[in-house]
């Protein structure tokens, strides 16, 4: 393997121009993920981010019904069991705000007993777990595996100022609030491969890289997610204080991959979703995908 190579140009300026109202990205009419036409089945729009992140640039007619519905599924799961409090409490924006809560629940443990009590929303202390786990498989020249080596989470969290009287906790009283997460690895995974392999496509257009085993890691044919989705176990670097909600940057890199015993040129993805976010000291995770590979030159 060699270091991480020359950035694509271009795709800075697409990340930055995600997250400013409503554009389209690319007019495709071909499902990106089985191939059927317009001809063939209802297409939908593909939001290169899902929408529930704060994303409203999208691939127009992109994906059938059948796929939609598939990739429904896990980005429920992130809006929702990741990043569902941490959105409520940044005001992101839902296709449903009549429907969003003005109280949360909270996990308190007391004396060694433990309940839940719905709080107002700036009285709320929330936790937000981000999975991570090691670079992806094909970057570390090993074959592929459903296990995620090194599998844990970056815990950030918020706790008001006013925590104690909000508990109604009396003098010398403490109480322990505990984080209440259940994000799926799989699900976040595939998550992410999608958000690479859309803002690829916005990119090159969709017949303008290949496309490798991401459309099947995408909808759950291939199961060997961290094979081509990973991270890196260290504590993340420092915010990024300007610049886009999400940061997408495309470049490439040379892999060895053992199935073939070839070098291979392929297009990695780096993704940093609400990249803005975090400590002082530490941001959100940076995740790398492997997204394709460049098309070949007959």
């Amino acid at each position: 393997m060699v270091g991480f190579g020359s950035i694509v140009g271009g795709i800075e300026n697409l990340a930055t121009r995600e997250y400013r109202g409503r554009t389209m990205a690319r007019h495709i009419k071909r499902c990106i993920y089985c191939g059927a036409d317009s001809d063939d089945a209802n297409l939908t729009d593909e939001h290169i981010v899902a929408y529930s992140l704060g994303s409203d640039v999208y691939l127009k007619e992109a994906s059938c019904v059948a796929c939609a519905d598939i990739t429904k599924r896990f980005e429920q799961h992130v809006a929702r069991a990741i990043f569902g409090h941490h959105r409520i409490h940044k005001g992101t924006q839902t296709r449903r705000p009549n429907e969003r809560p003005s109280q949360l629940p909270a996990r308190i443990l007391i004396r060694g007993v433990e309940y839940r009590k719905e709080l107002v929303i700036t009285d709320h202390p929330y936790f937000l777990a981000m999975p991570i786990w090691d670079q992806p498989g094909l970057l570390r020249g090993i074959s592929p595996s459903a296990n995620f080596d090194g599998l844990c989470a970056h815990l950030y969290y918020h706790i008001p100022d006013n925590i104690k009287d909000a508990l109604e906790l009396s003098d010398g009283e403490i109480a322990e609030i505990r984080p209440d997460t259940a994000g799926d690895a799989t699900q976040f995974g595939r998550a992410i491969a999608k958000i690479a392999y859309c803002n690829a496509i916005a990119h090159f257009g969709l017949d303008g890289f290949e496309h490798l085993e991401l459309p099947d890691l995408i909808l759950g044919k291939f199961p060997y997610v961290s094979f081509l989705v990973g991270s890196v176990l260290r504590e993340p670097p420092p915010p990024n204080r300007d610049g886009p909600l999400h940061r997408i940057v495309i470049g490439e890199n040379w892999v060895h991959d053992r199935r073939t015993e070839l070098w291979r040129r392929v297009l990695v993805t780096n993704i940093r979703l609400f990249a803005t976010d975090g400590t002082q000291a530490n941001g959100m995770p940076i995740y790398t995908v492997i997204t394709g590979a460049p098309k070949r030159v007959a």
